[in-house]
């Protein structure tokens, strides 16, 4: 009788262990990761007779905005130490950041871009100070164990051009694209 008694207390207890762990349980929310790349398109002769020596670009800030965000929700993924030259980039990718995030949905992403100095192959040179941001309105899903890319392009045949009166005019164009890719351990 007490063997019985024993086998059953040891079956309760490994039965209650068990049915614990079958209960709906919320999961901690993961970290994924979102990095920052720039690239640039070649130039392809759409600006006309301007031949570009050089653009050094500052980009200040990058941020990104969960669903549903309150102020003060937004995340910094980038604050720049120095310019870069984006010719440079030319069909090529460049890192600029990352940050690991709780997996969320996000669903607006804003690059500042503070200047942009233009050097010709002439020696002239321009620089254009921006005071709007860059928004893009996307969805950004980070999941967690991945990363997202976030690409930003810059179209340069369409942000150096020749105006109809021969002038050089200035209006960055770029664009954003994102991927991703599992980078967890199975």
């Amino acid at each position: 009788m007490k063997l019985i008694s024993s086998v059953l207390v040891v079956l309760l207890i490994v039965l209650g262990v068990a049915g614990a762990g079958c209960g709906s349980t919320i999961a901690e929310p993961g970290i994924g990761t979102i990095e920052v790349m720039v690239t640039s398109t070649a130039i392809e002769g759409e600006t006309g007779e301007v031949e570009i020596a050089s653009i050094e670009t500052t980009i200040s800030d990058i941020v990104i905005y969960p669903e549903d965000a309150e102020e003060g929700d937004e995340i910094s993924l980038y604050v720049a130490d120095e310019p870069f030259f984006l010719l440079e980039t030319l069909e090529e990718e460049r890192f600029l950041a990352f940050a690991d995030v709780g997996a969320a949905s996000f669903n607006k992403v804003v690059m500042t871009l503070d200047r942009l100095d233009v050097t010709l192959t002439s020696g002239a040179e321009m620089t254009v100070l921006l005071s709007e941001p860059f928004e893009f309105n996307a969805t950004v899903v980070v999941f967690t164990d991945e990363t997202i890319t976030l690409l930003f392009k810059f179209n340069i045949d369409k942000t150096v051009t020749i105006t109809e009166d021969g002038k050089t005019s200035i209006n960055p164009i770029a664009s954003i694209t994102m991927n991703a890719r599992y980078h967890g351990t199975e």
